[in-house]
C-alpha cells in the first residue's frame, strides 16, 4: 500500500481489534453504563487512534476536528466521552 493510499485509508474500528477490554469496556459505553478508569483509558485511546488518523486530515470540518483532536486527549469521564463522541459525530465522523 503507497503513502497515499494510507492517507485515504478510514481507520479500523473497535471491532477489529482482539482486544477483549476494549471490547468490554465499548460494549459498556453502549450499555448506558459508567465506565470505570481503565475503560475510560481505553476508550480514550481507541478514539485518538480513530481522529488522529491521516484520511482526516482534510476533512471539510476542519477546526472542529482540530477541537476534537485536542480535546481527545483529555477525556476522563463517561459523560466526556459521550459527549465528545456526541460531537464528532455531528461533523460526520462516527468512530464507531
Amino acid at each position: 500500500m503507497s503513502d497515499e493510499d494510507s492517507k485515504r485509508r478510514i481507520p479500523s474500528t473497535w471491532t477489529s481489534f482482539l482486544d477483549k477490554n476494549l471490547n468490554e469496556a465499548v460494549q459498556h459505553l453502549f450499555e448506558d453504563r459508567v465506565l470505570d478508569l481503565t475503560e475510560i483509558g481505553l476508550v480514550r485511546d481507541y478514539l485518538a487512534y480513530y481522529i488522529n488518523a491521516a484520511c482526516w486530515n482534510s476533512w471539510k470540518e476542519g477546526e472542529a476536528l482540530a477541537d476534537l483532536r485536542e480535546r481527545v486527549t483529555t477525556l476522563s469521564s463517561t459523560p466526556d466521552i459521550r459527549g465528545w463522541i456526541q460531537t464528532s459525530v455531528s461533523i460526520g465522523i462516527d468512530p464507531f
